[in-house]
């Protein structure tokens, strides 16, 4: 890892001026790094905040434990636990039994090396980690007192279960070491109010000081957004893994029954395919799941996309008449605010946080989780009206502008960890 001064980027000097004498100086841990080497809700928050604190004048520095070789940029920290053969050895055994024991956290030990090092070399002064699989907690009273925030991207209990995991020894050790991180933690925030009353109510905590603060996502320019007279006619486009928790199989029955009444519909399934069991035994991926349960006029209406870079996942969703969040579960859900940017007429299931970013009627239509008909019924009625789908469209992308642009969400969060830093030096003081 390099150690230096940041240089932070500021095209607003008179900005930093203010903030300057507040300077912070927080880690963002995201599960691997640089953008664009995995599609990930954390990867994709963080970098899209961590430019926006760096223009404010403060270090914002990624903490990462998966680094792209030949990544020397001195606001990314890379986590190891050591080349040495005992680190190796930590390592090895982690990756071998991780998948299936995700308690055996081998990571630990790069963590805390990492924070170890900031601290002397950067003065950190607050890290912020995800839930996922309680890191914080392991690392809550051994960073020399630096607070850790936990975010809650997407606690198991939530995303486990939508996606049908077993609930099993590995599931219940992972739900309760999340618990305990989210629970030790020096404050908690969450994208969405409906995820953090889950957590309280799961749990049985309070939570009293934790604060609901957006994801952050560049807005589009008017001449880049989608236009009515630029889509082909009747597609319909889906982002997302072919798998039970994005419910890529809800919209292939909702593709069936939309065909019935638009036959010249087609499907554009963009994404990689997980597949999903049907039944105890059975694992199907998407074109078999098709060929069982959908006609062969409907198969042969499915265009299979695979997995596709950002870009042409934009041009994707501009081509097509409508795009569709058909998943059973969404805490901030970026494949639904990456189309509402656009511009994009939207389709969302009503669940979890997806109702406090899409206003039913305004910005998008909202259907009902696991329900095929449903969501059919609510993208042919956009189909059908082209004036409310092109209504629909741009308020979302207004909507995006205002309240989840950038500098918009890293004002809040910049005051939130003013607030947690500043309680955690009086305690110490």
């Amino acid at each position: 890892m390099s150690i230096g001064q940041i240089t932070a980027p500021n095209s607003e000097p008179e900005a930093a001026a203010r903030t300057v004498s507040r300077q912070m100086c927080v880690a963002l841990f995201s599960p691997c790094w640089p953008p664009g080497t995995i599609s990930n809700g954390v990867v994709s928050y963080v970098s899209r905040l961590q430019p926006e604190l760096i223009r404010h004048g403060h270090e914002a520095i990624v903490l990462t434990l998966d680094c792209a070789d030949g990544c020397e940029d001195v606001c990314v920290a890379r986590c190891s636990a050591g080349t040495n053969i005992a680190g190796r050895l930590v390592n090895g055994v982690g990756r071998m039994f991780g998948r299936d024991y995700p308690f055996i956290r081998y990571d630990l030990i790069g963590l805390r090396r990492a924070i170890a090092r900031l601290r002397k070399n950067r003065g950190i002064q607050l890290i912020e980690m995800e839930e996922s699989f309680g890191r914080a907690g392991d690392l809550v009273g051994k960073t020399n007192s630096v607070p850790i925030v936990v975010r809650l991207h997407g606690p198991w209990f939530l995303n486990g279960r939508a996606n049908g995991v077993a609930e099993d020894r590995a599931y219940r050790q992972r739900v309760e070491l999340e618990g305990q991180a989210i629970r030790n933690a020096a404050a908690v925030s969450a994208p969405s109010l409906a995820v953090l009353n889950a957590v309280r109510d799961f749990y049985g905590l309070a939570l009293c000081d934790a604060e609901v603060i957006p994801n952050p996502i560049e807005p589009v320019p008017q001449a880049h957004r989608w236009q009515p007279n630029r889509h082909v006619n009747s597609t319909v486009v889906f982002v997302g893994r072919f798998d039970r928790h994005k419910g890529g199989d809800v919209m292939l029955r909702a593709f069936e029954r939309i065909l019935s009444r638009c036959p010249q519909a087609q499907l554009i399934f963009v994404g990689p395919d997980e597949g999903l069991f049907v039944d105890s035994n059975a694992k199907l991926n998407g074109r078999e799941f098709a060929q069982r349960h959908l006609s062969a006029n409907a198969g042969r209406a499915i265009q299979w996309m695979g997995r596709q870079c950002f870009d042409a996942v934009d041009e994707h969703r501009l081509r097509g008449a409508v795009t569709v969040v058909a998943s059973r579960f969404e805490n901030f859900p970026y494949t639904l605010v990456e189309a509402m940017r656009l511009g994009c007429p939207v389709v969302a299931t009503r669940t979890g946080g997806i109702p406090e970013v899409v206003e039913h009627g305004r910005s998008g239509l909202l259907a009902t989780p696991n329900d095929a008909d449903d969501l059919a019924d609510k993208v042919l009625e956009l189909l059908a009206n082209r004036q409310l789908a092109a209504s629909l469209g741009k308020n979302a992308a207004d909507d995006v502008d205002s309240r989840f642009h950038p500098r918009v969400v890293a004002e809040q969060m910049m005051a939130f960890y003013r607030r947690v830093i500043d309680r955690s030096e009086g305690c110490q003081g």
